[in-house]
Order: C-alpha cells, then sequence, then structure tokens
C-alpha cells in the first residue's frame, strides 16, 4: 500500500472525505487512515458502509469542512455529495489524482482508450519486466492504484475515462492513448466531453503515444503535441512514428 502522508499533510489536519466504497473507496480509507488522516467515509448502500467500519462512517451532509473529497469512479459526478463539496470551494479527485501528487521518484505510464486499454498496460508492464525494470501494474486493471506498493522503476497504470475525470494535475511521465469511439456517454454526456475526460491525461509535457486512426484520435494528437512529444501508431499508413502492417 502507497504512503500517502505527503497528500495529507496538504490537508492541514481538516477530514478527508471518501464517497463510494467499492475496491478503490475502501483501499482509499485504508490507505489514508494508514497515514494518519481523519476520514469520513460514505456510500449509499447499507453493505457497502459495513464494509469500512462504523468508526469512519459519515453521512457527508458537512462535507464542506473536509479538506478533500476522494470520489470512487462509478460514483456520478453530480452526485449530491460531489456537488455540495464543490459548492463549498472544496476539492473533489480521484485516487489517481492522489498518486500523482506524493512526489513520488518513479515514472508514472497512464494508458487509456476506448478499446484495448487493459492488454495494452498489461503488454507495456510484461515487456518492462522482461528488460528487467521494477513496475507495478494497476489502476482499473487489477489492483486499485492506492494499494499498490511502490515499485523501483515505474508505475503502468490502465485508466478508464472514470478515473480521468476525477484528474485534475496529474501528469503522468508518459500517456498512451489506444483509440476513440463514442462510449459511456450517460455518464459523460456527449463524445466530446468524453474525449476530454481522456485529454486530462494528457496535461504537461512528457512522452504521447496516441493511436492516430480516426478523425478524433488525428485530432486529440495533434492537441497534445502542443505540450508532449507524440509518437504515433496507425494500423491503415504510413506515419512518422509506429506503422502496423498486416501483411
Amino acid at each position: 500500500m502507497l504512503n500517502l502522508a505527503p497528500f495529507v499533510r496538504t490537508l492541514n489536519g481538516a477530514p478527508v472525505a471518501v464517497l463510494g466504497l467499492g475496491r478503490s473507496g475502501r483501499t482509499a480509507v485504508r490507505a489514508l487512515v494508514a497515514a494518519g488522516a481523519r476520514v469520513w467515509a460514505w456510500d449509499d448502500a447499507a453493505k457497502a458502509r459495513e464494509s469500512v467500519g462504523a468508526a469512519y462512517v459519515r453521512d457527508l451532509a458537512g462535507v464542506g469542512a473536509c479538506g478533500a473529497l476522494v470520489l470512487s469512479p462509478g460514483v456520478p459526478l453530480d452526485h449530491p455529495v460531489a456537488m455540495a463539496a464543490r459548492a463549498a470551494g472544496g476539492e473533489v479527485l480521484g485516487d489517481i489524482e492522489i498518486l500523482g501528487r506524493l512526489g513520488l521518484a518513479q515514472k508514472i505510464v497512464a494508458i487509456t482508450g476506448t478499446n484495448g486499454k487493459s492488454t495494452t498496460a498489461a503488454l507495456t508492464a510484461h515487456i518492462a519486466r522482461a528488460c528487467g525494470a521494477d513496475v507495478a501494474l494497476g489502476g482499473n486493471i487489477g489492483a486499485p492504484v492506492l494499494d499498490l506498493d511502490a515499485p523501483r522503476d515505474a508505475f503502468v497504470l490502465e485508466v478508464s475515462s472514470f478515473q480521468a475525470d476525477l484528474c485534475t494535475r496529474f501528469a503522468p511521465d508518459a500517456a498512451a492513448l489506444t483509440n476513440l469511439e463514442p462510449d459511456h456517454l450517460a455518464r459523460h454526456g456527449s463524445f466530446a466531453a468524453y474525449i476530454a475526460a481522456k485529454e486530462r491525461l494528457f496535461r504537461g509535457p512528457g512522452l504521447a503515444v496516441i493511436g492516430v486512426d480516426g478523425a478524433e484520435s488525428a485530432a486529440f494528437a495533434r492537441r497534445v503535441a502542443a505540450n508532449r512529444r507524440v509518437v504515433p501508431v496507425s494500423v491503415e499508413r504510413a506515419v512518422e512514428g509506429v506503422w502496423v502492417r498486416a501483411d
């Protein structure tokens, strides 16, 4: 489990709320408590609340007093508690954003896209290990990110659009986009908003590996190129990056 003490210190003694007590939410509660935080935890499901112990369960009506609200990715962004936190000027973030704020020396690789991100993340970790690197694989695949032990070299993370939506300053050293197709529109409201969620992972300098087949993906790569070195990948045409030919 990661040591969240650097993040907890930024709260200046204020409690931190956790909304949604699935795997990532329960892990966030454990990691925050271990780092000395005062944790208020809530889930709309009574059975989920039982999973963290009565000492931490609170209905979050007073979420405005919290230094931050850690939102599990499956919880809607317009949940009344999340809206109340924002209205009070509080910060709403996810576990991957917390990882990015720990100031760790290890490199972070974030992999997203509509299709193939699990396979790409697993293959990236496998190749890195075969080359002798010590990496931790997690996020939307395997263990929740805060449950990982810090590796010697790098984190390889699969990041869904739900998780990316909760990243406000997270800037991985390398980010990859497999492709873009309309997905999760009930959550995001539009294809453009879905793309914008993915693009949150590509802020700041670093490397970007982007599948550029499709107009939306090609436009995505052009925008990202303003900040990052882009390596385009295509199965349809020759590009100045990686051209995967079927023959």
